[in-house]
């Protein structure tokens, strides 16, 4: 097909059209995003123009990567362990490909509308994201857990999308070249919910972003404060981790401590779970008896139930106690306040919890770590079994993988083959982008993964694209702990973003 059904014109504007309706997706409802895509590549097979398609093809490295890397997928079927759900993902993969296919090899748009795409992407994710804050606050049916704050995504593919927007938002007022308070009140907004939502890989993220944004204007300015910056920021970054998560606890031997309490009733002592906050350990000196009698006292919840975050209520007050440095016996309760008790109901841990924005995450993660023996109900503890179940099946698979699709049947296979401590519902893949690539397809597949990512970071970097540094940077920072490309946002996100590396900022033609 030589020339296309419509004009030009028309097919430009349906594909405007269709990308519209992705970045509205992308942060309200996946219908709009398969609606969206559908359209898009109907409207680019209908373009016709394929000689000149192939042309574009051909001399652009980055675009036979990424047609590469869905070929293997292909490839991928003939030694799958599943090959019904190896097709199910070579289709749930085409935004993968077609994204950035359609807008490289289609007839270049006019930059206004580029802007639009992403002016329209800032809209909803603002608007969302204001829902998300308001129902988790008034709703009635609101939950109290902070990780249900996002109503329209999974909560880690949500945090990516607002980081991509504060990055969105800083590169729109950089290429202003003056003060837009608009962009700076909807970045620092995007900022807030990042820290408020309490989302690691989201938190993480934006530090790299604001890294990499800084990095990349001190560098086209002085070189020299570009790599100070970096080894300062590393410096940072590796000092505060250090101290944040310094694993080191208190020495104790249960069999040494006093038997029994000031009023002669027996302590229950376990030395074996310790405090995140100051490394004491949270069931010596603690007595179950005297802290139940004193309980029901002071409050209407049953010692034995939960708090409001789903913890036993009894296990919230140890370490809620443990943190102020008390025994956990009637002498430690009577130091507590009627506000240390509405904490303890409401499942705080330790007096300031309440009201620090991102500490109690790192904390948590902390108190994972240092009690890593039953990983069932702790995200990171279930990801490290996640991880070391993934090793165990690349060193049986490591050359060619298990297959476009055969993941979930080989994860269930090696859970039973380890004796896995995780629950059925917690065996699941491997939350690691570059680690499942590798299941499926081997070493071969990780080296042509990895190369491409690397492609499209220097290409983004020797047209100085800043948009697609961070956008890159953020995406591949979200590979470490999650299956990114795995669902559906996932890689819409990551087609939608590398589509815009083929832009061509400088020269457009009107409609």
């Amino acid at each position: 097909m030589s020339r296309g059904v419509f004009s030009q014109r028309v097919h430009t504007w349906i594909q405007i059209f269709s990308f519209a309706l992705i970045a509205i997706g992308m942060p309200t409802t996946k219908v709009l995003m398969s609606f969206g895509l559908t359209f898009a590549i109907a409207n680019w097979i209908l373009e016709g123009n394929f000689a000149k398609k192939w042309e574009i093809i051909r001399s652009n490295k980055a675009l036979l990567f990424l047609i590469g890397f869905y070929v293997l997928l292909l490839v991928g079927l003939l030694w799958s362990w599943d090959i019904a759900q190896g097709l199910k993902d070579l289709k749930s993969r085409l935004p993968f490909l077609f994204l950035p296919l359609i807008i490289a090899t289609s007839p270049k748009i006019e930059l206004k509308w580029i802007n639009f795409l992403l002016y329209l992407f800032l809209g909803a994710l603002f608007l969302t994201s204001i829902y998300n804050v308001l129902y988790y606050h008034f709703a009635t049916d609101a939950i109290d857990d902070i990780r249900g704050l996002s109503r329209f995504a999974s909560h880690i593919r949500y945090s990516l999308l607002i980081v991509l927007g504060f990055g969105t938002c800083i590169w729109f007022q950089i290429k202003q070249r003056k003060l837009r308070v608009f962009y700076l009140v909807l970045a620092g907004w995007f900022v807030y919910y990042t820290i408020y939502s309490q989302i690691l890989s989201g938190f993480l993220a934006l530090i790299l972003a604001i890294y990499i944004i800084s990095f990349y204007l001190l560098f086209y300015w002085k070189k020299w404060m570009a790599y100070t910056w970096a080894v300062l920021f590393f410096s940072f970054v590796g000092g505060t981790l250090f101290q944040v998560f310094n694993l080191s606890h208190e020495s104790i031997d249960c069999s040494k401590l006093p038997p029994l309490t000031d009023k002669g009733i027996a302590y229950n002592h376990d030395c074996r779970a310790f405090s995140e906050i100051n490394g004491k350990a949270i069931l010596a000196y603690y007595s179950e008896v005297e802290l139940y009698l004193n309980w029901i006292t002071v409050s209407d919840v049953e010692f034995f139930g939960k708090d409001k975050k789903g913890g036993d209520i009894r296990m919230t007050l140890a370490r809620y106690l443990t943190s102020l440095g008390v025994t956990k016996d009637e002498k430690g309760f009577k130091l507590l306040t009627k506000q240390d008790i509405q904490n303890i109901e409401d499942g705080y841990t330790y007096p300031n919890e309440r009201n620090e924005l991102f500490m109690p995450r790192l904390y948590g993660i902390k108190y994972q770590l240092l009690n890593n023996k039953a990983p069932n109900g702790h995200s990171l503890l279930q990801r490290l079994e996640h991880w070391k179940t993934s090793v165990y099946i690349i060193k049986k698979h490591w050359m060619y993988g298990v297959g476009t699709g055969g993941n979930q049947k080989v994860f269930d296979k090696a859970y039973d083959e380890t004796n896995s401590p995780l629950n059925p519902e917690n065996r699941v893949r491997s939350h690691n982008m570059f680690l499942t690539v590798t299941i499926s397809y081997g070493i071969v597949g990780l080296l042509f993964f990895t190369t491409l990512l690397i492609v499209l970071l220097s290409i983004s970097w020797k047209q100085k694209n800043l948009l697609g540094l961070i956008s890159l940077v953020v995406i591949i920072s979200s590979f470490l702990i999650e299956d990114t490309i795995e669902t559906q946002l996932g890689v819409t996100i990551f087609g939608f973003f590398v589509a815009l590396l083929f832009v061509d900022w400088k020269e457009t033609e009107t409609l």
